[in-house]
């Protein structure tokens, strides 16, 4: 007995003689580690982020001395549309900054028709009192890490709300990810290593800057798509590896910014980000995989959605849009980053995917899991009663945060209004946006960089 007694002591002696030997020999990487947090900057893992080597981008909003208002200059209307906002902030008034791609922009149409008009008409229905400057942010073609940047300079304009819809883009740019898809596997590790270890990622930087500079992450000044040059369809193929790459770079994307406007101490606002399912093919479909034939999936499960089977419809299609090998629709993995992200961090989601779902495939008013086709325009863009419905969301949402009251007078004031605005719009409004979602399909098509035909040339 004695014997055992003893043997237990000496055994965990031991253990303990060997945890301390690992936690000295641990002990001046936790040092350096801590230095280097301390002392040295340390910007994101070089390899991966598509952010770097944005700093030379100029801001979006510059001051007009004259009107003492920040416009978007007319050097930026090829990416946005004309918003401005007061220099100094007017007392009580509410200023809300909406940010994302061309579903904020309000495309095939403009800002006129965007959530983001109807959102504002809403809020000063339910408040008349009060006063709201909600200033649309939406830059065709921006993905989040340009939308990102977007967000750190409206922070700075007193912001009393921030409001996102980002998720379709982020396939769009070839050099946003070039470095990523030639990396070994062991740079990769490091990237990943880089993302948890500063010191990783200041020796990541410190190497990197001896490096060949033509094989930096750099991105041009302006959006510059795949799909706006010819051909730009043939550069989409079957790339796992790179599109897990593309969908956790906007996982870490998304959290800097919900980050950020926490530490800013700005509510924030996300839409999951929703898409046609029925009305859109894919739009490259690898034909030789059975496993992978999208456009197999896609005209299986139209099939079934119109024999009424929406369960079945729903799984086929979303296979569908998963295994499209130019993915112009946010994939799942990315909606699933927007809404896990946002219930972690206690974010107010806008489910679009939810709001436009409200009739099966007969038409009746009953939600069948599927967005509803007649909300798109085309297969991300809602159409005019789509973002009015997406308004109508985000504005119960601000309602929850107490910024409003709802009631039947607040929805008297904001259908007069909405009329109103309506009959403000000439005929000429409707035709530019009818002939930009022709061209539209034409840049999903691959044909962005190809010849313009007479009857889609711009409008006089």
């Amino acid at each position: 007995m004695t014997k055992i007694v003893a043997d237990d002591k000496r055994g965990r002696r031991r253990r303990v003689m060997i945890a301390m030997a690992v936690t000295l020999s641990l002990l001046p990487f936790f040092a350096i580690e801590w230095a280097v947090r301390t002392f040295a900057t340390v910007p994101d893992a070089v390899d991966v982020d598509p952010v770097a080597g944005m700093e030379h981008l100029r801001p979006l909003f510059e001051l007009d001395a004259e009107s003492q208002r920040y416009v978007i200059p007319d050097w930026r209307l090829k990416f946005f549309y004309p918003d401005s906002f007061a220099q100094t902030k007017p007392a009580g008034t509410r200023r809300i900054f909406v940010l994302g791609g061309s579903t904020v922009a309000g495309r095939p149409y403009a800002t006129e028709t965007a959530f983001s008009t109807w959102l504002r008409l809403r809020l000063e229905a339910a408040a008349p009192e009060a006063k709201f400057e909600v200033v649309n942010c939406g830059g065709v073609s921006y993905a989040s890490y340009r939308v990102s940047k977007l967000l750190d300079e409206v922070l700075r304009f007193e912001p009393d709300a921030i409001v996102l819809y980002t998720g379709h883009n982020e396939f769009l740019e070839d050099r946003s990810y070039a470095a990523v898809r030639e990396l070994g596997w062991g740079r990769r590790a490091a990237t990943r290593v880089a993302a948890h270890w500063a010191t990783v990622g200041w020796l990541q930087r410190k190497f990197a800057s001896h490096a060949d500079p033509t094989n930096a992450v750099t991105l041009s000044a302006e959006v510059d798509t795949r799909l706006d040059h010819v051909g730009g369809l043939d550069a989409y193929r079957d790339d796992p590896g790179w599109r897990r790459e593309v969908e956790s770079q906007f996982h870490q994307t998304l959290t800097k910014m919900i980050d950020t406007t926490k530490a800013a101490g700005v509510p924030m606002i996300a839409c999951v980000p929703a898409g046609d399912l029925i009305n859109t093919p894919p739009f490259k479909s690898d034909t030789s995989n059975a496993h992978t034939n999208a456009m197999a999936c896609y005209m299986i499960g139209r099939s079934r959605f119109e024999g009424g089977r929406s369960d079945e419809a729903k799984q086929l299609l979303v296979m569908a849009r998963e295994s499209d090998l130019c993915p112009l629709r946010a994939t799942t993995a990315i909606v699933d980053s927007v809404r896990v992200l946002c219930k972690q961090s206690g974010v107010p989601v806008v489910d679009t995917e939810r709001i436009l779902d409200t009739r099966d495939f007969r038409g009746a008013r009953v939600p069948d899991g599927i967005v509803d086709p007649q909300f798109f325009a085309d297969h991300v863009h809602p159409t005019i009663a789509g973002h009015q419905r997406i308004a109508d969301a985000i504005a119960n949402q601000f309602a929850s945060l107490g910024w409003i009251q709802i009631d039947d007078g607040a929805a008297d004031r904001y259908e007069d209004a909405a009329r109103r605005h309506l009959d403000s719009l000439d005929e000429t409004y409707y035709a530019r946006g009818d002939q930009r979602l022709a061209g539209l399909k034409r840049w999903a098509a691959g044909r962005g960089g190809s010849p313009i035909a007479e009857d889609e040339k711009p409008l006089e």
